[in-house]
């Protein structure tokens, strides 16, 4: 028991790291369930604050204004050149449109009316509402020219140059058929998995692993294989703890859009997924690292990262190149998205097991890895003692 609860001593010593390393994930999951929720149609054309000058005061000019404003924001009020000028530099009005005297002529002759558009050519802004303007009147003129009178040809115009009806926002179905706007949730639930795992266990284990430390315990009354399970008994109750309260959040934050079935696999897939982890810091244990705070910070970087940038976790699988896929296939982290999408298509449970399998071959071979290296590591130590003997 001494190792036991020396195990816990050494997490207290950390404890703040570990800590602020959690809320800084957890408010981030927070974060994330309350994003991406609403209405599928989420793209809107973004207006900005602009200024006509209308010089033709026609219907048809007065048509293309309503439809500019539409868009954007009226900057209303009089102004003299000068003040428009002063205002276009401080970017209080990011265009100034004037609508020259035969507009409309030119517009139902199918001609090119000749506007002015006045804007800070170091912005995009110019190029962005310059492209609406003729989109509106190309689609105007063209229906005007084919004998449609003002308001079918404007009613045509204003659905044709309407680009946010050309984007619609890709969503995904749970089995159960509601959306599921918390799925990023779930992914970046393994992201906290790694990052507080490796955060808290990696720093008792190397201490457990320290010159001196080891020989202490090796040549003490206390038994090897006591020490290897109070070590192995540490670990588990200390992951556990990770996933009851990931578990806990996922549970509140889900706010009952998912089926009991659904949620079950994911917390089964996040459970599997912890084990994997946990496993994998006992072999990054047993590699020839000091163990150092910093080297501890980093290594839980780089992993977690790593795995999840190259896993599927961060960067949706469809988005991954068939070369980055090809690689990531040997990571846990792909096998634990890949359960994830098989769970929200309603795939069938030995498919979404089978992914959760290979998580587990990962994490045995980590095990084994692991037990190698210390082997390894072992025989060496006998062999410089005997040298020195």
């Amino acid at each position: 028991m001494q190792v036991f609860k020396s195990f816990f001593k050494i997490i207290k010593v950390h404890k703040v790291g570990v800590i602020i390393y959690t809320a800084i994930i957890f408010v981030m999951l927070v974060v994330m369930s309350k994003t991406g929720t609403g209405n599928e149609n989420l793209f809107e054309q973004e207006g900005f604050d602009i200024m006509i000058a209308d010089e033709d005061d026609t219907e048809i000019s007065k048509g293309l204004t309503e439809y500019l404003f539409s868009i954007h924001n009226e900057k209303e009020g009089d102004f003299s050149e000068d003040q428009i000028t002063d205002m276009l530099y401080y970017r209080s009005v990011l265009a100034y449109i004037i609508i020259p005297k035969g507009f409309a002529e030119d517009v139902q002759a199918g001609r090119t009316p000749q506007i002015k558009l006045i804007t800070d050519q170091t912005l995009p802004v110019g190029n962005y509402v310059e492209n609406q303007i003729n989109a509106y009147i190309t689609h105007l003129s063209d229906y005007l020219v084919l004998g449609e009178s003002y308001e079918q040809a404007n009613e045509k115009a204003l659905v044709a140059a309407d680009y946010a009806r050309l984007v619609t926002m890709e969503t995904k179905k749970s089995a159960s058929g509601n959306t599921l706007s918390n799925i990023n949730v779930i992914l970046f639930a393994a992201f906290s998995v790694m990052g507080i795992l490796l955060s808290g266990l990696l720093p008792v284990l190397f201490k457990f692993k320290q010159e001196g430390v080891y020989e202490r315990t090796a040549v003490s009354s206390y038994r090897p294989e006591k020490r290897i399970l109070a070590l192995s008994l540490g670990t588990i109750v200390f992951s556990l703890a990770v996933f009851a309260l990931l578990s806990v959040l996922l549970i509140t934050l889900a706010g009952g859009e998912y089926g009991t079935g659904e949620m079950v696999l994911y917390l089964l897939n996040l459970f599997t997924f912890t084990v994997v982890i946990s496993l994998l810091a006992i072999m990054i244990v047993q590699l020839p690292l000091s163990g150092s705070d910093s080297q501890v910070g980093m290594i839980t970087n780089v992993v977690s990262l790593a795995l999840s940038f190259l896993g599927g976790i961060f960067v949706p699988l469809s988005v991954l190149g068939e070369g980055v896929k090809s690689f990531a296939r040997f990571l846990p982290t792909y096998w634990y998205a890949t359960a994830v999408e098989k769970i929200g298509d309603g795939a069938a449970t030995t498919d979404i097991l089978s992914c959760m399998l290979i998580e587990l071959f990962f994490g045995v071979a980590c095990a084994v890895v692991g037990i190698v290296i210390a082997r390894l590591s072992e025989n060496k130590k006998i062999r410089i003692a005997k040298n020195d003997a």
